[in-house]
């Protein structure tokens, strides 16, 4: 299977439809938990956002990027993100 970023069809869009993000959704919440958790759900979701917006990242900076995001977007602070958070990081 390729690695490919699943985030990349969507770039450039202002905001994604409800359609888009319930794909995006289904590709990332893996395990069908009902919520991208931290380890490699999150690294791969947030490591293919960085790269999907052009940016090249290390391991250090997506770590980083992901304790941000867990600040800003995780709101019961339960250290995964669930599907309206997801919504909120994505189309703002």
């Amino acid at each position: 299977m390729a690695n490919s970023n699943f985030l990349e069809r969507y770039a450039g869009l202002q905001k994604l439809s409800r359609e888009d993000l319930d794909a995006v959704w289904k590709h990332y919440d893996a395990d069908g938990s009902g919520f991208i958790e931290v380890g490699p759900e999150l690294e791969r979701f947030l490591g293919d956002l960085l790269s999907a917006g052009g940016m090249e990242a290390s391991e250090r900076e997506v770590a980083e990027f992901i304790e941000g995001v867990l600040e800003m977007f995780d709101l019961d602070a339960n250290a995964k993100l669930d599907f309206k958070e997801v919504e909120e990081l994505l189309n703002g």
